[in-house]
């Protein structure tokens, strides 16, 4: 039985840190173990970008003004 976790289940696992060290989840074409360095790496990039770009938004909407 092979099943494919979605999106937000892959976001999820990335912020879960208790409980989930025996779980593996594929993403990018390889092989991510839950509660890894890498999983900390991915998930700081992805909060990185969305800051990012939530902090372009809101410059963008007070310069509407």
């Amino acid at each position: 039985m092979n099943i494919k976790p979605t999106f937000a289940g892959v976001l999820a696992d990335f912020d879960t840190i208790f409980d989930a060290n025996s779980r593996k989840i594929t993403i990018f074409g390889g092989r991510l173990r839950t509660a890894s360095p890498s999983e900390f790496v991915v998930s700081g990039i992805i909060a990185f970008v969305a800051f990012v770009i939530l902090g372009l938004f809101s410059l963008y909407t007070s310069r509407r003004e």
